[in-house]
């Protein structure tokens, strides 16, 4: 296996779907992290409105998909126009999550993090005619939310509840 094939492997394969599925997990850190008040129960909501969301996704592109082919050989040209937009999404986002954290809000951040990540996945694997797009969609907006990161270090501080919060929480002490 020659350096192209391996290149095309790791971005194609490793990489991008690597910073999709992230997301995913980003969305069920959320989830975790959330106490069980009313902004638990938004953000538990929201994560299964996403999954439902990529099922009706899913359901509605079912004519375009075809077997998955893995080839080893191949890198889309760039694409500018999806890099940037992806790198706009991840700035923004990541900016609009600091805000929306700590309210109910955070139902949306959820179901927009999982629905987006698993129906880009399917999209990704099953409809090979957008994987390029996505592939440099996908990397702008990890580099967007990475430049936010750059820019502002203290944004993505979680403050975590105090212990008399946790023990109040109605939930008892946490493991």
């Amino acid at each position: 296996m020659g350096v192209r094939e391996i290149t095309s492997v790791v971005v194609n394969w490793g990489i991008v779907p690597g910073i999709i599925l992230s997301a995913l997990f980003f969305s069920i850190i959320i989830v975790r992290r959330t106490l069980q008040d009313e902004r638990g129960n938004s953000a538990r909501a929201g994560f299964w409105a996403g999954i439902l969301l990529m099922i009706v996704f899913v359901i509605s592109q079912w004519h375009t998909v075809k077997t998955p082919t893995f080839s080893l050989k191949f890198l889309p040209s760039l694409n500018l126009e999806s890099a940037g937009i992806g790198l706009i999404i991840g700035f923004l986002f990541l900016w609009i999550v600091r805000f929306l954290l700590p309210t109910r809000m955070v139902g949306l951040i959820s179901l927009i993090l999982s629905a987006a990540s698993t129906s880009g996945l399917y999209a990704y694997v099953f409809i090979e005619s957008i994987r390029g797009t996505i592939l440099f969609l996908a990397l702008g907006i990890a580099f967007g939310a990475l430049l936010h990161i750059v820019l502002f270090p203290n944004s993505i501080r979680v403050e975590r509840p105090s212990d008399s919060q946790e023990k109040s929480d109605g939930w008892g002490e946490r493991d």
